[in-house]
């Protein structure tokens, strides 16, 4: 191969400089329509997460509501249940040792050790792990720029050594 293109070489360069012209052209066209669309759902996910978030905190609302309502319809059963739990505890341990180690001191104690057990059970309150508001970050669109000129590259390449 000499170090010179031929005019055959030269004319199938030229026509691959148009081509990837014509072919970038298109590409730009696409890579605009791309991130036109992109915008555009972009868009409506940003208004349907925003609804999405908006509605959560409506549902949480309502749920926190009805949450510290039962909550506190639990205090006050736990405090009645505290309250037999105490007397019954006191009732039992004001017997003798004897009536204690016997049938109705055994059935006594079952029935306290009942109540303790449920005051621990009603010493829980309700609460919910409800889901954060979803976050949402719009992706960026490509960027025409940064394809490198591949028409200017093998346009401008050597066409002969000097």
């Amino acid at each position: 191969m000499s170090f010179k293109l031929t005019k055959r070489e030269d004319a199938e360069l030229s026509s691959h400089v148009s081509a990837l012209r014509e072919s970038f052209g298109e590409l730009e066209k696409a890579a605009a329509a791309y991130n036109g669309r992109l915008e555009e759902i972009g868009s409506e996910l940003e208004d349907a997460v925003a609804a999405y978030n908006a509605a959560l905190e409506d549902i949480k609302g309502e749920l926190s509501v009805a949450v510290d309502e039962h909550n506190q319809r639990l205090a006050d059963a736990l405090e009645f249940a505290s309250g037999v739990a105490e007397l019954a505890r006191e009732a039992w341990e004001a017997r003798s040792e004897k009536w204690r180690r016997g049938a109705a001191g055994e059935a006594a104690s079952g029935f306290v050790e009942a109540w303790d057990d449920l005051v621990g059970e009603l010493g829980q309150d309700v609460e919910f792990d409800l889901p954060d508001p979803v976050e949402f970050e719009a992706p960026d669109g490509v960027d025409i720029f940064e394809v490198a000129d591949h028409a200017d590259l093998l346009e401008n390449a050597p066409a002969g050594a000097e």
